[in-house]
């Protein structure tokens, strides 16, 4: 487990960059999932509210998109230390074993 201060992976998305092209590279690219948890418990997948059966679904479609993909976890500081650990261990048990976990710098 990573713990982030930015996610530069997602920074791309955030900023609206327009990234320079270039004729070398696999042009695959690194597939990101974006996993929130707020406050009340409610995942979230790259900002939609997801079911616990819908965060597997998103894990293995971007598994089998992209057998590197990673996930960046995030969670409100005011929700439930379990809700935390249960977001990841369905992105591990789903097959994701690459994610970090996003944190803000005080």
């Amino acid at each position: 487990v990573i713990f982030m201060v930015t996610a530069p992976l997602i920074a791309k998305d955030i900023l609206n960059l327009n990234l320079p092209k270039t004729e070398s590279g696999d042009g695959k690219g690194m597939t990101t999932l974006g996993v929130a948890v707020n406050r009340d418990g409610q995942i979230l997948v790259n900002g939609t509210p997801a079911s616990e059966d819908g965060l597997r679904s998103e894990v293995k479609r971007a598994l089998s998109e992209n057998p590197q993909a990673q996930a960046i976890i995030s969670a409100d500081v005011e929700t439930n230390y379990g809700n935390v650990v249960r977001a990841i261990d369905i992105v591990r048990s789903s097959g994701l074993s690459r994610f970090a976990i996003q944190v803000e710098r005080k």
